[in-house]
């Protein structure tokens, strides 16, 4: 039974500020006292878009006031109005007294639009404003201090809330469709006017708070439901009052067994705090192999740098080798025609070398004799040990006979180097 108070105690509804004010609605008095008026704490800014919606039923007066917005003069009822443009809706207001869903929406420099149970019933173009909610609201008549008998709104109000957005005609369907006493509007969080706030207001006159018949009767069903819910429960609640024995008793073999798995966690935790001390020393070891890897890996990088940098060097060196090689060859090869070229000239030089000996050993007779004839002259190298031709013929003659010009004259040196610079003048012409 106490586990059944408990279940009692669970199932009593507790409402939040939205759910409360779900259920609580406003009946205005038919005079010009029965308002309700306040100024916000904060501006309530909505920028360049906005859409008032709440439940009414039908006002008493053809100019009747619902809503009034001295900043923004924003004017809702029998007339929509946003500044200075107006929709007028006396003719197309519902003639019975039930309830129905009213909405203004706006767009600055766009379409300032009026709804009825979700259906768009006028519309104007918008001006190019900022709307800011910061002065006096009035709810039932005029915002001024005079209060207008031909503004009194004289019928009642549901949840009214203001969204500082431009709600579309789908978002609007869907709220009428929900009904009055739904919590859909709570899920926009661009409601900036709460109906839950409204409630707290000052209300002059003959102003009533009173719940909705409809929200009433939506009550009435989920208490019924909750009844039903009750007894299952109950039926639930025995079911598991015989499980609980048996769980009782598993319980406390689980304690037994608990107990066990205790006594072997603690010697799993004794053994896993030394293989915690072991995974330390092997952790340590690991970070000072891991340091020695590292350092290794640094040395290896400076040697394959090095290395890179010594092989460049040796390519050049390689090249220079190959060069120098293929500059020693080329010099061995002018080397071996030099020495070709001497091992002749040295040849030739011998021969020379002879001949000029064997001249010189003739001269050296003729230098003994007291006397030196011509054919002392057969013994010289251009005429010893060659073919006698007519040209060396007519070179030895030619010499005697330019030699007998100078019959008398004192033979020196110089008279010899003349007459041989005659006697080479006259050869070469001889040979032209």
């Amino acid at each position: 039974m106490i586990a059944l108070f408990f279940v009692f105690v669970l199932l009593e509804p507790t409402l939040t500020a939205g759910e409360a004010a779900r259920l609580k609605a406003l009946s205005f008095g038919a005079t010009t006292s029965d308002y309700v008026q306040f100024t916000p704490s904060s501006p309530i800014s909505v920028g360049r878009s906005f859409t008032l919606c709440y439940w009414m039923t039908k006002p008493r007066g053809a100019r009747s006031i619902v809503f009034h917005s001295r900043s923004g003069n924003i004017e809702s009822g029998s007339y929509a109005r946003v500044a200075s443009k107006s929709v007028r809706l006396e003719s197309k207001l519902p003639q019975t007294e039930g309830w129905f869903h009213y909405c203004l929406s706006w767009a600055a420099g766009g379409t300032q639009r009026v709804y009825f149970d979700g259906d768009e019933v006028g519309s104007i173009s918008a001006g190019n404003d900022n709307i800011e909610l910061s002065g006096r609201i009035t709810l039932g008549n005029q915002h001024q201090d005079s209060k207008s008998s031909s503004h009194t709104f004289g019928g009642r109000l549901h949840k009214l809330n203001l969204f500082a957005e431009e709600l579309s005609s789908s978002q609007i369907r869907e709220m009428t469709e929900a009904g009055m006493c739904s919590t859909l509007e709570e899920e926009y969080e661009s409601r900036v006017l709460k109906w839950e706030e409204v409630l707290t207001k000052q209300r002059y006159g003959n102003v009533t708070v009173f719940t909705p018949a409809n929200c009433v009767v939506d009550l009435e069903a989920n208490l019924n439901k909750t009844q039903t819910a009750l007894k299952l429960i109950e039926i639930r609640l025995n079911k598991t009052e015989l499980k609980q024995q048996e769980v009782w008793k598993t319980l406390n073999d689980t304690i037994v067994e608990l107990t066990n798995t205790r006594a072997r966690l603690n010697e799993t935790l004794t053994e896993l705090d030394i293989t915690e001390s072991e995974l330390d020393e092997v952790s340590r070891a690991h970070n000072a192999t891991l340091s020695d890897l590292t350092e290794s890996n640094a040395r290896l990088q400076e040697s394959e740098l090095k290395l890179n940098t010594t092989e460049s060097e040796l390519d050049e060196v390689s090249s220079a080798h190959n060069a120098t090689l293929s500059d020693l060859t080329e010099s061995k090869a002018r080397l071996q025609e030099s020495e070709l070229k001497l091992n002749t000239t040295e040849s030739e030089l011998d021969e020379v070398s002879r001949a000029h000996n064997a001249t010189l050993s003739l001269l050296e007779k003729g230098r003994r004799l007291d006397t030196v004839s011509r054919w002392d002259v057969l013994f010289t190298s251009p005429y010893l040990n060659r073919i006698f031709t007519n040209q060396l013929y007519l070179q030895l003659t030619n010499s005697w006979i330019m030699m007998e010009k100078f019959v008398g004259v004192n033979v020196t040196v110089g008279l010899v180097e003349h007459f041989r610079e005659e006697h080479e003048e006259q050869e070469l012409c001889d040979e032209s």
